[in-house]
């Protein structure tokens, strides 16, 4: 069973999928280690040599949110519908489209976490959210953002 609302997929210009784990472990997860990162980590890892097409954010809801990597990103919006002749995947509705060229342009991934202060102790983080778009530089070099709020 996976552990978060909406899980993530990657994939890449060489045709290679990454997907979360469902526990979020890292592949190189130590048990014994005091702290590991996340299954994230793994999409780091390959985008160091590899380029990304595409970054999803799905669930069974029948709706997935993703980036479409190239000169101009797009945030998208997508429903499937499984029915009586099988499943049917509309095609990606822009939320957002970059109006102009950026270069070096990655990811913007990431959970927004709540943990309750009960008697003054901490409680145990809960998951309330995703942070998904993409960064990039435009044509002066100035860092421009776009993110959306999966909730």
């Amino acid at each position: 069973m996976a552990k978060y609302k909406y899980m993530w997929l990657a994939v890449f210009d060489d045709g290679r999928i990454i997907r979360q784990h469902p526990e979020d472990l890292y592949s190189k997860h130590n048990p014994e280690a005091e702290w590991n990162p996340t299954s994230f980590r793994d999409y780091q890892d390959y985008c160091e040599k590899h380029n990304p097409k595409e970054f999803v954010l799905y669930n069974d809801s029948e709706k997935e949110y993703g980036v479409l990597f190239s000169e101009r990103p797009v945030i998208y919006t997508r429903k499937i519908y499984a029915g009586d002749n099988g499943i049917i995947i509309r095609p990606p509705e822009a939320i957002y489209r970059e109006p102009e060229a950026l270069t070096n342009v990655r990811v913007i991934y990431y959970r927004k976490m709540e943990a309750k202060m009960i008697d003054g102790v901490l409680g145990e983080p809960k998951c309330v959210g995703f942070e998904l778009g993409y960064q990039g530089l435009d044509a002066e070099g100035n860092n421009r953002q776009k993110t959306i709020s999966v909730i």
